[in-house]
């Protein structure tokens, strides 16, 4: 194999990987985490499971934007939840708990993030194409 082909396959696996493990192992860490915080008063969830859908595709976007070299754009993916999410959480009855989604958000944020700068490490390893 010479080292475009070595490149591009090396590439496609990372990238791969990455995803898989933002999508997977991802969501049962920030599930389990929600689980051992202490929410009382905690409302039900509007949409069970729906969250974790969320959560997979911004985590998806995240890891993909830090490996195509856009690490601010990660900024917007934020700032769109966070507007997205805001009249969930405020008023006289929210119907969510703001610690819950904040919790969950930052550890969903903070794992793609790693996910993220880990493939991109790894892809810099790989010989040039």
């Amino acid at each position: 194999m010479n080292d475009a082909t070595t490149h591009w396959v090396g590439l496609v696996v990372i990238v791969l990987a990455a995803l898989a493990l933002a999508w997977w192992p991802a969501a049962g860490i920030v599930r389990k985490l929600l689980a051992s915080v202490d929410f009382t008063e905690s409302r039900e969830l509007p949409r069970p499971g729906l969250g974790r859908w969320i959560g997979r595709f911004e985590r998806t976007l995240i890891v993909l934007l830090l490996i195509a070299g856009a690490p601010t754009a990660v900024g917007l993916v934020v700032t769109a939840k966070s507007i997205l999410r805001f009249p969930e959480i405020t008023g006289e009855n929210p119907a969510m708990k703001p610690e819950y989604v904040l919790v969950g958000s930052l550890a969903s944020w903070a794992i793609a993030v790693a996910i993220g700068y880990v493939a991109t490490v790894l892809i810099e390893q790989l010989p040039a194409a």
